[in-house]
């Protein structure tokens, strides 16, 4: 089963290059960034070709004299990482019932963080999956990698099929190393015991899991006086009829017990857990975490 509508590639882009813009100017992201992900040592080791992400008292001006060209000094505590996106590319999260669906969401907030990845100097690789692992894109260390990754979920063909952990842990534990950082971008709609699993070893094997819930405002909680609505089974396709005011409760409370329960998985493992709705920007949400983030590390 294909999305409702098609994803908006020029909008994914248009939107993750604004939303980067204002995680820099706002909150200086990209030295929180490298702080809490990456880290940055003392010792010198080497040089390495400028980047335009490095910082000017990083330059070092005597080779620039010598070669014409310009070096950053590196340290041997700093650490250049492969962050590995990995997003949920299941029928659930094609749906929603705000401006974005959560398949958009994601996409704006994965070439959002892509492109903040790029700008700290680390490569960047996407993984989508659903039922099995449908797409990789290796790990670079180019401008052009955001682009990439917004084109690739741009595509609609490629979502459908019920999210199966079981089927994409060991791969992703196989492929990558230990200087790794993952994003995980999914609604995790359902018990998983085998995500749980992949959280606790990706926790002791990576650098680090960071674990991002996609959520429409349905997803977690039914408002008053809605009535029978149609409901469809993102799995099967299924159509029921449903008196909204007999479920409201139970539905409610089971979503913010599956939630919860998901966020104490993700930090109980050493990960970190950020939730994110549809209907609001995350730009300002994420920024505060990232430096609350900080002043804990």
């Amino acid at each position: 089963m294909s999305p409702t509508r098609t994803l908006d590639k020029e909008l994914i882009i248009d939107e993750s290059m604004r939303n980067s813009k204002k995680l820099i100017e706002r909150v200086r992201v990209l030295l929180t960034y490298i702080k809490v992900v990456t880290g940055r040592g003392l010792t010198f080791d080497r040089l390495r070709e400028y980047s335009v992400s490095d910082e000017a008292r990083m330059i070092d001006w005597n080779s620039l004299s010598r070669t014409n060209k310009l070096y950053s000094k590196v340290y041997k505590e700093e650490r250049n990482l492969d962050v590995i996106f990995m997003v949920d590319i299941s029928e659930s999260m094609t749906l929603g019932t705000t401006k974005l669906t959560k398949n958009e969401y994601a996409a704006i907030l994965t070439t959002t963080l892509a492109s903040t990845a790029i700008e700290a100097g680390d490569k960047v690789g996407l993984v989508t999956y659903s039922d099995s692992i449908k797409e990789m894109i290796e790990p670079e260390y180019k401008d052009s990698v955001p682009f990439k990754l917004a084109d690739k979920l741009s595509e609609p063909e490629q979502y459908g099929g019920k999210t199966m952990w079981e089927n994409v842990s060991d791969k992703i534990l196989q492929k990558f190393d230990q200087d790794t950082f993952i994003f995980i971008i999914s609604d995790f709609i359902g018990e998983s015991p085998a995500l749980y699993d992949f959280m606790a070893t990706a926790n002791e094997q990576f650098r680090g899991v960071f674990t991002i819930m996609v959520r429409d405002p349905r997803d977690s909680y039914l408002p008053e006086d809605i009535g029978k609505i149609r409901v469809i089974d993102p799995d099967t396709g299924n159509v029921d009829m449903v008196d909204v005011d007999e479920i409201r409760e139970e539905y409610n409370r089971r979503a913010m017990e599956q939630e919860l329960k998901i966020k104490k998985r993700a930090e109980s493992t050493g990960g970190d857990f950020f939730k994110a709705y549809t209907d609001k920007n995350f730009v300002d949400q994420l920024a505060k975490y990232l430096k609350r983030r900080e002043q804990w590390k």
